[in-house]
């Protein structure tokens, strides 16, 4: 893979989508291995991509000025509280959420974070329809950015305490005298060693979780010892009294935990199947890391696994990948509940998972509907960007240019590349090549870039990175 490739497939991966060519053009001159560095260490503090912009790359276009979400990140202010909150009334506080976290993911210089908070989001997969709390749900989205890079083991003791998490899997309910299965399950199942436990190990696990009570009006949770189960218990073939804090760390010490996140780790980053060689590296490589997630991740953007000609273009794009990656790359202005809308019909709804398994992802992301759905998004922004200045600085000033510059095969062309670079599409194929070639032979005029951009955002290539 070439320097300009790579920069283009990290960007996909590792970025929301795909970033603005200047963005890309940053990266390169700092090289990769730094690339990487700062992407899996990113500052604590946060600023809209306008200002990285204007400060790392002056020639930079400023983000997409996305107004209908507050333009802080703090929502403490816009979201009432549990104790204010009106059931039955909070579907306006939910789109606000929503339109807030996708507010940050369009104006984040920090791609990367939201990227892993997102998966966080999908592997502990907690939704709104059953939690019923905005609050609750910002306070989840919170704890897992602020553990997305950094230990497991405790972005797993904070989420086995999380509000949300504690009335989505009822754990809030679980008592010494009655303790509920849900959590302990799932925590196995789902969040650390698959299926490689007994019911007795649920029947352990449920056990040692008991004793959270979580202050519905106030959103606070406490441990409280009356409410916990102290009896000796084995779990895994380890025998002891045990509390949250030692099930995790019997988890953990599993020789199936790292092996199974690292899976869903690849599978998410990666390549859909990725093979047993793969898992089993970078399983041991977490391991060594002492379960450390953003030196995991760095270890796996600098492979030659991630580069590879099996894993590049093998992975169908997220509806997140999708809208928020042709906004932050073409640089279009369009409103938070436009984006919000657009997620939700292509498969998507943020805070709202199908269930506590997440999102499937995959090939599942297209069907016949989700499909129509990304091509009116593709529509919306050509349309959008036609009525402005071309998101690229070297576009073509028309279709009919595009037509009268011959078959170039879309590599090396003056005024074809541009087009396809700003869609970040690497390796066109020879129908795409044609279509484009033809429409623009038939086209003139600036009004025609739009259906161009429109057919190079439809065509298959766009929809896999």
């Amino acid at each position: 893979m070439d320097n300009w490739s790579a920069f283009v497939h990290l960007s996909k991966r590792a970025g929301l989508g795909g970033e603005h060519l200047a963005v890309l053009q940053q990266w390169q001159k700092q090289g990769y291995e730094a690339t990487v560095q700062s992407l899996v260490n990113p500052v604590a503090s946060d600023t809209p991509a306008s200002a990285a912009h204007t400060a790392a790359t002056p020639a930079a276009p400023a983000a997409p000025a996305v107004t209908t979400a507050p333009s802080t990140f703090d929502l403490t202010a816009d979201i009432a509280p549990p104790a204010q909150e009106h059931k039955g009334t909070l579907g306006p506080d939910f789109a606000r959420l929503r339109e807030a976290w996708i507010t940050r993911m369009v104006q984040t210089r920090h791609p990367f974070l939201e990227k892993m908070t997102l998966f966080w989001h999908n592997h502990f997969a907690t939704a709104e329809s059953k939690v019923n709390s905005p609050w609750l749900m910002l306070q989840q989205n919170n704890t897992l950015r602020k553990n997305a890079l950094g230990s497991f083991r405790q972005m797993l003791l904070d989420i086995t305490a999380d509000p949300a998490m504690l009335i989505w899997l009822d754990n809030a309910r679980s008592t010494k005298k009655a303790p509920n299965e849900n959590y302990g399950r799932e925590l196995m199942e789902l969040f650390t060693i698959g299926l490689t436990y007994t019911q007795e190990d649920v029947v352990a696990a449920a056990r040692s979780l008991t004793g959270y009570q979580l202050n519905r009006q106030t959103g606070q949770v406490r441990f409280v010892a009356a409410r916990h189960d102290d009896g000796v218990k084995t779990l895994l073939g380890r025998t002891g009294n045990f509390g949250p804090a030692e099930v995790i760390d019997i988890l953990l010490a599993s020789p199936h935990c790292a092996p199974f996140v690292t899976g869903k780790i690849l599978q998410w980053f990666v390549h859909p199947n990725p093979p047993a060689a793969w898992i089993d590296k970078f399983a041991r490589v977490w391991v060594q890391q002492d379960y450390h997630i953003g030196r995991l991740m760095q270890a796996i953007f600098l492979s030659d696994e991630f580069q590879s000609a099996q894993a590049v273009g093998s992975l169908v794009k997220s509806p997140v990948d999708f809208v928020i990656g042709l906004v932050r790359s073409t640089g279009v202005n369009l409103p938070a509940r436009q984006l919000d809308s657009a997620l939700t019909a292509c498969g998507m709804q943020l805070f709202n998972p199908p269930n506590v398994a997440g999102w499937p992802g995959g090939q599942t992301w297209i069907n016949s509907a989700t499909l129509l759905a990304r091509f009116n998004f593709a529509y919306q922004v050509a349309r959008r960007l036609d009525t402005t200045a071309p998101a690229a600085a070297a576009a073509p000033a028309s279709a009919a240019d595009i037509a009268s510059t011959g078959a170039h095969g879309g590599t090396g062309d003056p005024r074809m590349d541009p087009l396809l670079q700003e869609a970040l599409i690497l390796q066109p194929s020879a129908a795409t090549l044609q279509a484009l070639r033809t429409f623009a032979a038939s086209a003139s005029g600036h009004a025609s870039l739009a259906q161009l951009r429109y057919l190079l955002w439809t065509a298959p290539e766009y929809h896999i990175c």
